[in-house]
């Protein structure tokens, strides 16, 4: 084979990931803020799997690869849960100042 022939092949094995992962997630509908909120080990295991999805096959693919990657579910999905998690470490901080303010 030429290098012309395989000149395509990340473009096409990037499309075919992205079919693949929007197959196999129609089925599942993503999951609000808010649900992962109530589901804080949910969303500590999401984050696990979308970081070293982000660090391997998302971080290959182009700018307009990765945008249309972060409307899947998957990606609607690793968003979510990373917004629950920050909010919720949010929460916490400040119930912790709260209750170091009342001390005094």
């Amino acid at each position: 084979m030429s290098v012309n022939q395989h000149r395509y092949w990340p473009f096409f094995s990037t499309l075919l990931f992205l079919s693949l992962m929007a197959c196999g997630e129609k089925s599942e509908n993503a999951k609000s803020v808010d649900y992962y909120k109530g589901n804080l080990e949910e969303a500590k295991t999401t984050l696990q799997k979308c970081t070293a999805l982000i660090s391997g096959e998302v971080s290959t693919m182009s700018p307009s690869q990765r945008a249309a990657w972060s409307e899947t579910t998957v990606g609607i999905n690793c968003e979510n849960a990373r917004v629950a998690s920050v909010d919720s470490a949010y929460d916490a901080h400040q119930q912790r100042m709260r209750e170091a303010a009342a001390k005094y």
